[in-house]
This record gives C-alpha cells, sequence and structure tokens, in this order.
C-alpha cells in the first residue's frame, strides 16, 4: 500500500466534467509541498500541496481534509522508488471516477457515478522505470470520497486478482448449480493465448473447464466457471473450489471457499446474463415452509443507490408464505435498460429454479429501488400483482440537467432532451396502474427524496379513481427523520422496507389476468404492451401514446387512441365470446365486426388521410416480445 502522498484540492467541480485540468498541465506537474493553485472553493482562493500519511490500509481520505465532498476535486501526488525495470499491477479501490498519470502519461481513465462491492478493485498494469517513478491520481468529489492503491511487483505473464471474484452461496439442505468468475490480467506486451482454467473435481463439486483464445496485452478478463454441487449441501460441509488457471507451462493453483448458509438465512446466488455472458449476483430468503410442493408467492425488492442485494435483503425479516428476492440490477442505474432486463431476469432465474406462482409477484423498493418499482410497475402493470414503491423519487431529470452539455445546448437539442427525458418520469404514466393495486410509503422529513415525491403520484392516481394506499410516516418520531429509518439488525429488519403494513398489502391481492378494461401510455415502442392491448406504431416518437381499452358485453370493446397509428388486440373467452361476432369501436367509429380468428388477434391500422381505423390485411408480425 502507497502510505505517503501529498495532496490538493478542493478544487470548484461545478459541472462534474472530470477532464477539467485545474493543475494547468496534469500531465507534467511535479508538484512539491507549499506549491499554490488557484481555486475559489479555498480559503484565498488558493490550495497547496500538503503532505498526508495514510493509515496503514493506504485510504487518503478527502473527507476530511476538504470542506465538501459535492461537486468538487482533488489530487494525490507520490514517487515511487524501483530498484530496477519492472512489471507492476496498480490496485485502485475507490467508489468514484478516477485518473492516474505514471511518469506523465494517463494509464487509468474511468468515469462512473459509483462502484461496489461486486465489482471489485480496480486493475491497472504498468512498468516502471529504475529509479523515481512520478504518480498523479485525480478523484472527484463522491459520497464516499477516498482511494487506497497497492503496488505489486509480476513475475508471471498471468496476474490472477483475488481480490475481483464472485462466488455464489451454498444453501444446507440444497444443492447448486450457479456461476462465479475470477479476474487475470495480462501482464505482458503481446497477446496471451489459450488461457484455460479448470474447476477441479472433488468429493463436493462437479468439474468444469474454460478457455480464453486471446487475451490482449494489459487486458483484464473475468473468466466465468461453472459451480455445481453433486449432493445436497450439509451444515458440516467446509467446501472448497479448486481452480488451476493455465497458459502455456505456467499454473496458477486457486482455492475459492463459498459461504455455508443455514436455511434461516439469507443467502446469494448467480445467473449467467444473456446480455454480455457476465455473472450477477442476487440475494434471497426461502422460508422453512417452501418445500416446492406448492407454488409460492415472490416478492421482489429493489435495492438503492449505493447499496446492493445483500444490504437490500438483508433489510427483511423471513415471511413464511412468500420467497423474497433482491436482485443487484447492474448497479445504480436506477433500473433501466440493463438494470432493467436484470430484474426480470433475475424473476425468470428464479421461476425456473422454484415452484413461483405465476399470479402473486410484488414489486417494492426504497430510494432508487421506489423509482425502480414506479418505472417497472408502470411500464410492464400486467407482470406484477401490485407495486410499493418507498421513499422514490418520481423523476430524475436533475441528473442530466445538471451537466453542462445539457444545460447549455441549443434549443433545438434541449427540446430533444425533454422529449428523451418524458421515458424517465413516471408522473407521466400513471394511467397504467389502473389494474395495479399501488401502496405508496414515505416519511415527511426525507432528506434525500422530498415527500413531494410521493404526495404528488398518490394526488395524481386518487384523482384517477385508482386503488392507491399512502402511508406518511410523521418526522418527528424518534429515528423516523431520515432516508433510511427504523431499526436494523440482524433478523429484525428495517422499517421503512420491511413494515408489516407492506407485506399485508401486498397479500390482500391477486395479478389481475384478464381485466375488462385496460389504460396504457407509453413514448416508446419498447415499452408498448399490457394485459391484452398490444401499440404497434406510434404516429410520433417519444410523444406520449395513449389507448384506453374496454370490454363492455355484448361482444363489443371500445378503444380510445391517442397518437397511435396501429394496435393489436389480443382477446380471450374471458373478454368476450370468440364463437361469436365481436365488434370493436375506435374513438366512436366502428373498425371491426366479425368473427375474431383462431389466434384471438386483431391488428387496427389507421388511414392517414381519413383517420379512421380498420383491420390490418395482413397479420402484424412488429415488436411481439417485450
Amino acid at each position: 500500500m502507497i502510505t505517503e502522498w501529498l495532496i490538493a484540492g478542493p478544487f470548484a467541480n461545478e459541472w462534474e466534467e472530470d477532464y477539467i485540468d485545474f493543475l494547468g498541465g496534469e500531465k507534467e506537474i511535479e508538484p512539491v509541498e507549499g506549491m499554490s493553485h488557484l481555486s475559489e472553493m479555498a480559503e484565498g482562493a488558493q490550495v497547496t500541496w500538503k503532505r498526508y500519511e495514510t493509515e496503514k490500509n493506504g485510504i487518503v481520505d478527502f473527507q476530511k481534509t476538504c470542506d465538501s465532498a459535492h461537486r468538487v476535486c482533488a489530487y494525490a501526488f507520490t514517487k515511487l522508488n524501483s530498484n530496477k525495470d519492472k512489471r507492476a499491477i496498480l490496485t485502485l479501490h475507490t467508489r468514484g471516477s478516477s485518473q492516474i498519470w505514471l511518469n506523465h502519461k494517463l494509464v487509468h481513465l474511468e468515469r462512473r457515478p459509483n462502484r461496489y462491492p461486486h465489482l471489485g478493485d480496480r486493475l491497472i498494469y504498468v512498468k516502471l522505470k529504475k529509479g523515481e517513478n512520478s504518480l498523479l491520481v485525480k478523484l472527484p468529489g463522491s459520497e464516499r470520497w477516498k482511494f487506497s492503491l497497492k503496488v505489486e511487483e509480476v513475475k508471471d505473464r498471468l496476474y490472477v486478482d483475488m481480490g475481483n471474484k464472485l462466488i455464489p452461496d451454498l444453501r444446507v439442505g440444497e444443492g447448486t448449480e450457479a456461476w462465479g468468475y475470477i479476474s487475470v490480467v495480462n501482464c505482458t506486451s503481446s497477446e496471451l493465448r489459450n488461457v484455460k482454467l479448470e474447476v477441479k473435481e472433488n468429493e463436493l463439486f462437479g468439474a468444469d473447464r474454460r478457455e480464453i483464445l486471446k487475451l490482449e496485452p494489459g487486458q483484464v478478463h473475468k473468466i466465468n466457471f461453472n459451480v455445481r454441487t453433486k449432493r445436497q449441501v450439509r451444515s458440516d460441509d467446509e467446501p472448497e473450489v479448486n481452480l488451476v488457471i493455465r497458459v502455456g507451462r505456467e499454473e496458477h493453483p486457486v482455492s475459492l471457499k463459498p459461504r455455508v448458509r443455514s436455511r434461516e438465512e439469507y443467502f446469494s446466488t448467480t445467473y449467467l446474463s444473456q446480455v454480455d455472458n457476465s455473472v450477477q449476483p442476487y440475494s434471497m430468503l426461502i422460508p422453512e415452509e417452501y418445500d416446492g410442493s406448492i407454488p409460492f408467492p415472490l416478492v421482489v425488492g429493489l435495492h438503492g443507490a449505493n447499496v446492493d442485494d445483500r444490504f437490500q435483503i438483508r433489510g427483511y425479516t423471513m415471511r413464511t408464505w412468500c420467497i423474497m428476492v433482491a436482485p443487484y440490477g447492474r448497479g445504480s442505474n436506477r433500473y433501466r435498460e440493463v438494470g432493467r432486463i436484470d430484474v426480470f431476469d433475475v424473476i425468470d432465474v428464479v421461476k425456473q429454479r422454484y415452484n413461483i406462482d405465476e399470479d402473486r409477484i410484488y414489486l417494492t423498493g426504497h430510494s432508487m429501488g421506489g423509482y425502480g418499482s414506479w418505472q417497472l410497475g408502470l411500464f410492464y402493470p400486467d407482470r406484477f400483482v401490485g407495486i410499493v414503491p418507498i421513499e422514490g423519487p418520481t423523476y430524475y431529470d436533475r441528473f442530466l440537467y445538471g451537466r453542462r452539455g445539457m444545460l447549455w445546448a441549443s434549443e433545438e437539442l434541449r427540446l430533444v432532451q425533454r422529449d428523451l427525458m418524458r421515458e424517465i418520469r413516471p408522473i407521466l404514466f400513471v394511467q397504467n396502474a389502473l389494474n395495479l393495486p399501488t401502496l405508496v410509503c414515505h416519511t415527511t422529513k426525507d432528506e434525500d427524496v422530498n415527500v413531494f415525491h410521493a404526495r404528488r403520484m398518490v394526488v395524481a392516481l386518487r384523482e384517477l379513481g385508482y386503488d392507491v394506499d399512502y402511508i406518511e410516516i410523521p418526522g418527528d418520531l424518534p429515528g423516523y427523520k431520515n432516508h433510511w429509518w427504523g431499526t436494523f439488525g440482524p433478523r429484525l429488519g428495517t422499517d421503512s422496507v420491511n413494515m408489516p403494513p407492506i407485506f399485508t398489502f401486498f397479500r390482500r391481492h391477486k395479478r389481475a389476468t384478464n381485466p375488462k378494461e385496460v389504460c396504457y401510455s407509453t413514448v416508446s415502442l419498447r415499452f408498448n404492451k399490457a394485459y391484452w392491448v398490444e401499440i404497434d406504431e406510434m404516429e410520433k416518437l417519444y410523444r406520449i401514446a395513449k389507448i384506453h381499452a374496454q370490454a363492455t358485453g355484448g361482444n363489443q370493446v371500445n378503444v380510445q387512441c391517442e397518437n397511435i397509428s396501429q394496435f393489436t388486440l389480443s382477446l380471450n373467452d374471458a373478454l368476450v365470446d370468440l364463437s361469436a361476432s365481436v365488434t370493436v369501436d375506435v374513438d366512436g367509429v366502428e373498425a371491426f365486426s366479425g368473427v375474431v380468428p383462431p389466434s384471438g388477434q386483431i391488428t387496427l391500422q389507421s388511414d392517414e388521410a381519413t383517420r379512421k381505423f380498420s383491420p390490418l390485411e395482413k397479420p402484424y408480425q412488429g415488436l411481439r416480445k417485450r
């Protein structure tokens, strides 16, 4: 660990643009103690380089030396002495964006909002020269504004990173077939070919073999491997997964020891993502009452920002009537894009491994997870029985408009940005909750997410006459003033996510599989379907498109549309009598009358001139898979 540094900061990083050179020459600088720089964040408008010596853990904590970690930036500088030219690995541990220069050359640049325990440390392969080596680290302010840096000489061609690995827990009384990974680095100046990993078979685990065809110079790669038990795990097992990683004649034996979890504890496991072939974690609570003979309800809990699935699952106490799962959601990306896919992938994997009641899948989440509950629930209302957003924001516009590129954009670009951001504002899609019971929970004095977010969603839902309950916790109660509130401890849970009314609410409801009335709105065909209604084409993308369909009886279906040029109804016997003639009116005008095709699907398309809808002659073959 590097323990002696010179540090300088804070500098005003108002727009959070990490590429601003606050030193007037980051690449060339060789600072000495007492050297000064202009900074509007410092007293006297100047900062000076000061000596900083860390504890043995090597952590440089800028929060202790600078007044603020909000929209600021700081530097650390040191010199590494080497007795010869040699190859080395720099191991950087931090949770924010970072840059590193070695001997005036940029060797590391990473921009990201947060880091998580599952991701491990960042490894940088470098070459040190004999004598002094200048090292400059730049770290923008963040919630955890600190870092540590370790230097380690490497002599082999391949470096195995024992700090960046993932292996699933084992649960007593169950077998396991999941995935793990371990990171390796090519510590040469040429390609490494045919890097092989072998899982050695032993009394508990089966064998597995993997191969990487090519590793580029300096490339860090996670090698996935299958973790498969040959029998049920016993409480007295002391399991070891023994690996051998080879490149040519070079061998690296590795022993990994999975945790053995009792049946009363939560456990973390993994699946292999089809998006990028990465190993992704999730955590579960399974009650003793579950034996697989009958389907169990599933409660999906989404974690907040800057934490992970294990933190979320620890907030719950075991319920005898349901299985609980906490997806990782790819970290702090607000359950959008690949994070959204992760949530549904986890649900699918859990359904494959356990007997889950399809009509009793519930969604809840805290903070960012509350936002995810709004987003996923309103875009996919037919996938869940009900949702419980807790302390959740209902828009993230500030994360985009708070940057210079957005704020200073041209008027035309701002209009485009405004259209794109409609997708991330749940308030615009509240009508989608017609058949989605909702409970909203918030404290009156939440210091991170204002209670306004919850109140306005509740008002909007009640104005529509929807099924919504609201629990607002008075902020003057002891322990109830913070964003994450209540008692916490092993087996106790946390009130903010674990309140009994949340689970009472869930147990009251079962999924509406064939509701007679459906409302759905969207701004994108990526989210275009709910229940028996599907939007196939929009007149204008990224404008609100709405459809309201109702099976009114007498084999009549009435539809109202806005900004939609084509849609499909998937009818069944629970909605109409398919053996008789069915009539569909769109905006008060008859658009279809006759016998529904055997598929049950009717696709209606509007005429550009008359705006009247009529059946599409060829069956629609558009976006069926969501």
